[in-house]
């Protein structure tokens, strides 16, 4: 089997690091509890995060610091994979590390918005950051309290000029401008890397997978714009990343020009997507995406066993479960009932 020798024993551990994933049944539960100090409480004691909550006191707990601890969680698994890779696998892997730096920029740009009398504290991300990754100062960038201060600790980073380009062309730009630039340096960046990949059966792996995520994404936005905005179609392009895998330009310059949400459904069943999302019920579309992103990395990692898609879908189905765990938290706090919750998580019964 293709693959087998350069990727046998990486796969064998990923395998093992699935297992510390949490069941539906899992979700299920913790979406059932009665507070986050209950949550917390039941994490810290599941083996996927024992490690990384050890030091968190769910009696005196901030919610955002039992957010980044449960981020943290992702970073550790990233580090234990990070071992096991030569040196061609790890280039591409710090480019996937580039995502928790952004996170952690994104909450600094948000700090210096909100001007807070006590920010909140993001120390949890200093030990994620070592200087093989992270060319940037953590506490300086921490620690500015104006965009001017925070530009100036990026200057020798690969985040600074896309960030100066949007000053360039606002010279006050909102957070949302910030954080979606970041965002779209992430992918753009992502796709560049996965292209220039030596290895022709893992670049094709890793292409076909992070193509089809950015295709999905590309396509929730367009119908969050078309079902919630008034966008000109001129600028819908502004909101979408640069990069066309099976979704082609020419389909994309279509669903832009679509009028209403209507029409654009129709010209989504006419695209390579549409035989895999639900288009009947427009409420149900960012489930349909949801559920096709989460398919493609399974869909990857059970057809090439032995290569990077088993660690591309490990990735994945963390960030998502970190990103579940954290709504269903969100959720608890403010009483939310279960049946809700799951619901709006597509998780249970409410699966479609």
């Amino acid at each position: 089997m293709q693959g087998i020798t350069k990727y046998g024993a990486l796969a064998t551990k990923v395998r093992g690091m699935r297992s510390y994933l949490l069941t539906e049944e899992e979700l299920i539960k913790v979406s059932g509890m009665s507070s986050v100090k209950e949550i917390a409480s039941y994490l810290k004691n599941h083996p996927g995060y024992r490690r990384a909550l050890a030091t968190l006191d769910p009696e005196n707990m901030r919610r955002e610091t039992f957010e980044r601890l449960l981020i943290y969680s992702a970073v550790r698994d990233v580090r234990k994979i990070y071992m096991f890779l030569d040196h061609e696998q790890r280039q591409y892997f710090d480019t996937f590390f580039i995502r928790f730096e952004i996170s952690f920029l994104n909450n600094c740009i948000r700090n210096i918005f909100n001007k807070y009398t006590s920010p909140v504290d993001l120390s949890v991300y200093k030990r994620m950051f070592t200087a093989r990754h992270s060319k940037f100062d953590f506490d300086s960038v921490m620690n500015a309290r104006t965009i001017e201060e925070f530009m100036l600790t990026l200057r020798n980073t690969i985040y600074y000029e896309p960030l100066k380009r949007l000053l360039t062309l606002d010279p006050n730009p909102s957070l949302f401008e910030y954080q979606r630039c970041l965002d779209m340096f992430y992918y753009t960046n992502l796709w560049k890397s996965l292209k220039k990949i030596g290895d022709k059966y893992d670049r094709k792996v890793l292409l076909a997978t992070n193509g089809e995520d950015i295709d999905l994404l590309n396509l929730l936005c367009m119908y969050r714009i078309k079902a919630h905005f008034d966008v000109p179609e001129k600028d819908v392009f502004y909101y979408l990343i640069p990069v066309y895998y099976k979704l082609k330009y020419n389909q994309v310059v279509e669903l832009a020009a679509c009028k209403n949400l209507e029409d654009f459904l129709n010209a989504c069943k006419k695209t390579y997507y549409g035989r895999y999302i639900d288009t009947s019920v427009p409420e149900s579309l960012e489930q349909s995406y949801a559920a096709r992103r989460s398919s493609a990395y399974d869909k990857s990692r059970r057809n090439f066993p032995y290569s990077f898609a088993v660690v591309d879908a490990f990735i994945f189905n963390k960030r998502v479960e970190i990103e579940r765990l954290i709504s269903i938290a969100e959720s608890v706090r403010y009483g939310y009932p279960q049946k809700l919750i799951l619901e709006n998580l597509n998780i249970g019964g409410s699966r479609q």
